[in-house]
């Protein structure tokens, strides 16, 4: 299993939370980052033999992406478009090999609300033939719909949030959504690695996922990152 984090977003960390990780998600204009930010990023995932992706957002820096919004198609498939070629521009400066996209924020949760929205991102995303795969969540609806576009999909479980019993994130207005504390987070994690089942209805599901995500924004994100790694056997993604 994958260890990723959402970087250059402004954090203080980054550095040194790619250690621990094995692969980052890059944010690219949309709700932080300049082609600088964008750059520097990538250098420090090179050092440090860290995969990288781009972390494409509504276009909404005032709200750091964590809002929806109602755009028309052209201009939402734009500002996609600008920011992964952005990122792809970056890539090309550095050298580096395109493992994914990954949406941020409101972003990522509206296309799998969304079916018509899903399809102007998917079409984007789709002009970018040298990424290798797109992180999506654990519980979605989209797996016909990626199939259709022949993207390869990567399952992702936020190891510093709470799920709610139907798997979806709780929001992050409600209290206890974002876990701060590193030992929930490992624990966490552990019953996912055990396989124990969260409830669901009358049913149980089991979280399973490819990678694992710690958001660097996160209260203690860094001794998360370090107490997983050592805990985990994380690698790269086939």
């Amino acid at each position: 299993m994958d260890l990723n984090a959402d970087l250059g977003e402004g954090g203080k960390e980054d550095a040194q939370l790619m250690h621990y990780i094995t692969s980052c998600s890059i944010a690219c204009g949309g709700h932080y980052g300049t082609q600088e930010t964008i750059v520097s990023t990538l250098l420090e995932a090179q050092k440090n033999n860290v995969a990288v992706g781009a972390h494409p957002s509504f276009p909404d820096p005032e709200h750091f992406g964590r809002r929806p919004m109602n755009m028309e198609k052209k201009a939402f498939q734009d500002a996609i478009y600008l920011q992964l070629s952005a990122f792809e521009n970056a890539l090309k400066e550095v050298d580096l090999p395109w493992q994914h996209i990954k949406a941020h924020g409101a972003l990522y949760h509206a296309i799998t609300s969304d079916s018509t929205l899903a399809v102007h991102y998917f079409e984007v995303v789709k002009k970018f033939p040298k990424v290798k795969g797109i992180f999506l969540p654990v519980v979605h609806p989209l797996d016909d719909l990626a199939d259709d576009f022949g993207f390869t999909v990567w399952r992702e479980g936020f190891a510093d949030r709470a799920y709610t019993p139907a798997g979806g994130l709780l929001p992050r207005t409600v209290q206890n959504a974002v876990l701060t504390n590193t030992a929930a987070v490992v624990a966490q994690v552990e019953k996912w690695q055990q396989g124990k089942a969260i409830p669901k209805a009358q049913q149980q599901f089991q979280l399973f996922c490819d990678t694992l995500c710690i958001h660097s924004d996160t209260p203690n994100a860094l001794q998360h990152a370090r107490a997983l790694a050592k805990q985990f056997n994380f690698g790269p993604l086939a």
